[in-house]
């Protein structure tokens, strides 16, 4: 299949939306089918469904990649039955978001097991086999491979099809909205894209985790696009533009429209382009306090919360990992002793502080939107 007849493939003429796009209204989300080889399929979600799902079919059963959303089950089944009859008997993530993975127990209550990179421990779905950095399985006449990455989200995962030469990227490559490279910034985003491109030729299919399927050359596009997008806003913030002004710099909307693979009219509209700045800004603009491993590692540990929800605390790159299983996992960079930035975060949404003895934290202060909760560490 030629990329002039995958990029013919109108998402906008055919009814196929994302989700946190600014979708038509329907009364009802549809799921369309498109065919990429013999076996191999991509069911588009949208408006509500959920995210793309790959559908591999074999002799003896099929194996999807994601699986959209409980509440859309009956589309997505629907979708299915029309492919193949057979049960499902492996379900792939991309990563753990709710529009991709929330359709896991769709299939597990079926006997379905799930393979998900070991960073999505912290939002692990019951039955879930985890891998830490590849993993190889032959099912549904497919050799499938699946890397660990992180860019989206910590728990990134590319999974490729080896006989039929296809690529599924989840939300770490889009071809309808701007970048999400909120985990790990742009230094996680190259990282990602140059394992997509080691992997990729110039005839794999490459399927986005939202959005019409593309190629390798469209790859590299996204890949430089998003570089050029990410300098734009850095160079703004470092010549003292808030946040606003940097939403509304003319170059920076010219250069969004490289991600415009639907042609949408208002794409990305002013409150979205903000939201991208903020976080932005919050996953690769933060101002951290230098801090020994050894004053790091006083942090490390677990801190029990009223009604025994925990939260872990280990050693990252940077600074720390904090998880609540369930729930989230990021990244905290130090701004003082006290005070820690959770990456990619907003203050809204979540900040952290620690309670000290001395040098000694003694527990963790959350503060999620207007609530604010104390652990004590173990």
């Amino acid at each position: 299949m030629k990329f002039a007849q995958l990029t013919g493939f109108c998402l906008v003429m055919a009814g196929v939306f994302c989700d946190g796009i600014m979708a038509q209204d329907r009364p009802d989300p549809v799921v369309r089918t498109h065919q990429v080889t013999d076996n191999v399929y991509v069911l588009y979600g949208g408006n509500g469904a959920g995210a793309s799902v790959g559908v591999i079919v074999g002799e003896d059963g099929l194996v999807l990649v994601d699986a959209m959303r409980q509440r859309t089950r009956t589309q997505l089944l629907d979708a299915i039955g029309a492919i193949s009859d057979k049960p499902v008997t492996y379900v792939f993530n991309t990563h753990s978001d709710e529009d991709h993975a929330d359709g896991n127990a769709i299939f597990t209550a079926t006997g379905a097991a799930v393979i998900a990179q070991e960073n999505a421990l912290f939002r692990a779905y019951p039955g879930t086999v985890h891998f830490r950095e590849k993993l190889t399985l032959m099912a549904a006449g497919e050799e499938i491979q699946a890397f660990a990455t992180s860019s989206h989200t910590p728990e990134d995962a590319l999974i490729y099809l080896a006989t039929s030469n296809t690529l599924f990227m989840g939300d770490t490559f889009t071809t309808n909205w701007h970048p999400t490279t909120f985990a790990r910034g742009i230094e996680g985003h190259r990282a990602t894209m140059a394992l997509a491109l080691s992997i990729a030729d110039e005839n794999t299919v490459i399927v986005p985790g939202h959005g019409a399927v593309s190629n390798r050359q469209g790859l590299k596009d996204y890949a430089k696009n998003t570089v050029t997008m990410h300098s734009r806003v850095i160079e703004l913030a470092k010549a003292g533009k808030n946040a606003e002004e940097i939403a509304g710099d003319k170059r920076l909307n010219t250069i969004k429209q490289l991600f415009n693979g639907e042609n949408r009219t208002n794409f990305i509209p002013p409150n979205r382009m903000r939201r991208f700045v903020d976080r932005i800004l919050s996953t690769d603009m933060v101002t951290t306090m230098p801090m020994s491993g050894t004053k790091l590692n006083a942090y490390i540990g677990t801190y029990v919360f009223e009604g025994g929800a925990a939260v872990t605390v280990s050693s990252g790159d940077r600074g720390l990992i904090a998880q609540r299983k369930g729930e989230f996992m990021v990244e905290l960079l130090p701004l003082s002793a006290t005070q820690f930035h959770p990456r990619g975060w907003l203050d809204h949404e979540l900040q952290v502080r620690f309670e000290m003895t001395g040098d000694t934290p003694t527990a963790m202060m959350l503060t999620e939107g207007e609530t604010t909760t104390t652990g004590q560490k173990n």
